[in-house]
């Protein structure tokens, strides 16, 4: 017997898109992929630079500071040398103001905007603010004025220039203790050394009394050595002992010098004019001053002695049976300081 399979009714399916369908579409795709975009070009960002011109000027400007700074070396040698043969005082104090006003020149010259010394390398340019990059990057001669304010820095075998030291315009009368000139008034004293030499009274400023006698204050050097030159025509009326400039004193303390000294036969020497030939003898120098301590020992035997010198003694020494002479650290003055 004949059966026939029934074949149930096709139902269309609501959700057949058909190739809009989402899994034929996620095929499609798989199949046949979209090309990719390109990324779109960027352009890389370069940092600035100032290294090449940096580095340029910075050669330029030490290329330039270490040829005056040669000039200068040369000429201090030179300088050096000739000054030697000044020995007198009125020779080495005119040499002296002479080497302040060179030294000043040239420490003018040196610290010059133009000349400054720039930095020699980037890391030190780097080490700036930025404010001083910039000002280096676009105004290079703006910033080397800035940095000429600053010092220049001290090089192996260049002078250490300094400060001038301030002068001493003051000029010293000494006076022995029963002088009539102790009692005159400062006017006095000033009236007579202008009308002696005719120098113009300004230029002597004070006059003020001190222990040993007068000192005299001049307003310039000029005036100062003039006095001092020509003393021969105002000091003796005054009496003066000495007429002089303020001298630096290397100052030695001789303690135990004994009080008396014998020859071979026992007969006493004079203990005082014996001094200064020892000293010579034993220092190679002549002393400017020699003066009992204010402190004296106990030992009726030996007293302490003070020994000025205009140099200091580079060796070891000491007056007969003392004991080693010591170099007192302040510098001495005249007695009219004190």
């Amino acid at each position: 017997m004949a059966s026939a399979t029934t074949c149930p009714p096709i139902v269309p399916d609501p959700f057949d898109l058909g190739i809009h369908t989402p899994a034929a579409m996620e095929g499609a795709q798989l199949a046949h992929p979209a090309p990719s975009a390109d990324p779109a070009p960027t352009t890389e960002q370069q940092p600035v630079s100032i290294i090449e011109t940096a580095t340029k000027l910075a050669r330029d400007r030490a290329e330039e500071y270490n040829a005056k700074l040669k000039v200068f070396q040369a000429f201090c040698a030179k300088f050096e040398e000739a000054a030697k043969q000044f020995t007198t005082a009125p020779e080495r104090e005119f040499a002296q103001r002479f080497a302040d006003s060179f030294l000043d020149s040239w420490n003018q010259a040196l610290t010059d905007a133009k000349s400054a010394p720039a930095p020699t390398t980037y890391s030190a340019i780097a080490a700036l603010p930025p404010a001083a990059n910039n000002a280096l990057a676009h105004h290079p001669r703006h910033h080397q004025q800035q940095r000429q304010q600053q010092q220049p820095p001290h090089r192996q075998g260049q002078p250490i220039i300094g400060a001038p030291l301030r002068v001493d315009l003051r000029v010293f009368i000494r006076l022995d203790a029963e002088a009539p000139a102790r009692a005159h008034n400062d006017y006095a004293i000033r009236a007579h050394i202008s009308r002696k030499l005719g120098v113009d009274p300004r230029k002597i400023q004070r006059v003020p009394q001190v222990r040993s006698g007068w000192a005299v204050l001049t307003a310039d050097i000029t005036t100062r050595d003039l006095l001092v030159q020509r003393q021969t025509e105002w000091a003796p009326d005054l009496g003066a002992a000495a007429v002089e400039t303020r001298q630096e004193w290397f100052t030695y303390l001789v303690s135990d010098y004994p009080r008396k000294l014998t020859d071979l036969y026992g007969n006493e020497a004079d203990s005082d004019a014996a001094v200064d030939e020892e000293i010579e003898i034993q220092t190679g120098q002549k002393p400017v001053n020699i003066r009992p301590a204010r402190h004296q020992p106990d030992n009726p035997l030996t007293k302490t002695l003070l020994v000025s010198f205009l140099e200091p003694v580079k060796k070891y020494w000491r007056l007969f049976s003392s004991r080693p002479a010591r170099l007192i650290k302040k510098t001495d003055r005249p007695r009219q300081c004190n």
